[in-house]
């Protein structure tokens, strides 16, 4: 019996199936706790590879080739430890139901600026002065929100090694973190002013586009909210639209639809009269294009294909790109609607709290930052004010 049990414990491979193809994984245990553990050694797409690639592992095992032991801590590098932080990152955010695109973007920062620099640093010999060196030399390179990024990804590395025990201090709360290149994405701020923003919406023959447009600068949408909008949520009587959810990119690259994720409430807007309107207009234009379709789905979108599936938000953002660029506004996004939304609030003397609250965005600190940009109007006010204070010094 005690033979067996022992036996048991013995390292064992197994296939196993995975995303998109199956993998080849080692089933072990710690030499004091027996505590299980799993070790991936290959991913194949089809069974027989990986059943062909099991078969010489375990010959490997047997004439003891691979090693299970865990490594010395001293050899664990910053790099391993941002790796494992970001794959509790991927599997927390497919649990949560939120798009991979974020975490796609920190894998792409880390491995380009990151693995084979200040990564290949040991977690043990790590101090604040290693990091505001790379910080230093990223800082002339980089625009304030990357270098921020990039910080943000090894303080994730160093969360983690904290977790594991590897080390005792998030030492990323000593480093400073600043740059002095300017983003060099256009020379104008990404927001049109009121005129603008009618002369675009008139030259707007497009009904669909229109509406995007609209429901984007009057409401300060996200794209993705506003591919995500079903009729359900808009009730023309009371003049509200509750926004609770998103369109993102699925694992397949597919648009799919979500709700908000965990923790983020729902935003609740009044429907200013001009995009009522256009709202009701627009909902007799959907009723017969919907007679049309043979897809009847619950979700109602106001935006879909020909299989009432959601939009590529891409798709959406390239026909305002051409749009805009017809009519000489080529520095402005479909995202610039939302800041020409907050500009409006700010310049309508709004203050930062409410504000925040119209974009349903939690970091009041961010709206003057990112999203309120510095417009005429409030340059003749300052320079009235210095006008009148000389002025009265005579």
């Amino acid at each position: 019996m005690i033979k067996d049990y022992y036996k048991e414990k013995e390292p064992r491979v197994y296939v196993r199936k995975a995303q998109d193809g199956y993998e080849v994984t080692i089933c072990y245990y710690t030499e004091f706790s027996l505590q299980r553990k799993y070790k991936r050694m290959a991913w194949y797409k089809t069974k027989v590879s990986a059943e062909k690639k099991k078969a010489e592992i375990e010959v490997l095992l047997k004439e003891g080739c691979i090693d299970l032991r865990p490594r010395e801590l001293k050899y664990i590098t910053l790099g391993e430890c941002i790796e494992g932080a970001l794959r509790e990152e991927k599997r927390r955010r497919r649990n949560h139901k939120i798009a991979p695109g974020t975490y796609k973007s920190y894998e792409g920062y880390y491995k380009r600026e990151i693995e084979f620099d200040i990564g290949k640093r040991q977690i043990l010999d790590l101090k604040p002065s290693n990091i505001q060196k790379f910080v230093d030399r990223k800082a002339t390179k980089f625009s304030y929100e990357i270098v921020y990024l990039l910080v943000l990804l090894i303080r994730k590395g160093i969360l983690y090694a904290i977790e594991k025990e590897y080390m005792g201090e998030d030492i990323t709360q000593y480093v400073r973190v600043w740059s002095d290149k300017v983003p060099a994405k256009t020379s104008k701020e990404n927001y049109l002013t009121i005129e603008q923003f009618k002369h675009l919406l008139e030259n707007t023959e497009d009904p669909e586009l229109r509406l995007q447009i609209m429901l984007a600068g009057f409401l300060g949408l996200r794209i993705s909210e506003v591919l995500g909008m079903g009729w359900d949520e808009i009730d023309l009587d009371r003049k509200i639209i509750k926004v609770e959810r998103i369109v993102v990119t699925g694992l397949k690259g597919r648009p799919i639809l979500q709700d908000f994720p965990k923790g983020k409430k729902a935003l609740i807007v009044s429907i200013p009269e001009m995009l009522e309107k256009e709202l009701r207009e627009f909902k007799i234009l959907w009723d017969e294009r919907r007679k049309l379709t043979q897809y009847f789905k619950k979700e109602k979108l106001l935006f879909y294909d020909t299989k009432e599936r959601p939009l590529y938000t891409s798709t959406v953002s390239n026909r305002f790109k051409r749009l805009a660029t017809s009519l000489g506004y080529d520095y402005i996004t479909f995202h610039g609607l939302r800041h020409t939304y907050a500009t409006l609030l700010y310049d309508m003397e709004f203050n930062l709290e409410d504000i925040a609250k119209a974009l349903n965005h939690t970091n009041a600190n961010n709206i003057t930052r990112v999203y309120t940009h510095f417009t005429d109007n409030k340059r003749d006010k300052v320079r009235n004010a210095v006008d009148l204070a000389f002025s009265e010094s005579k």
